[in-house]
């Protein structure tokens, strides 16, 4: 399944699946990436049914 083929993809899902709420600039700060590729991999894993988002 290519939403959990990239490490860093797999970590943030491990970090998210601990059922408290996270946003993505704490995510950002855990793995030194930008916004856009965090951003860009959640969406991967909610359009793979990994994860919904919550507003």
């Amino acid at each position: 399944m290519v939403a959990l083929a990239e490490p860093t993809r797999l970590a943030a899902l491990a970090i998210v699946w601990d059922g408290q709420e996270h946003c993505v600039c704490e995510l950002m700060d855990l793995f030194g990436i930008s916004q856009s590729r965090i951003s860009a991999s959640m969406g991967r894993h909610r359009r793979c049914h990994v994860r919904r988002t919550y507003r």
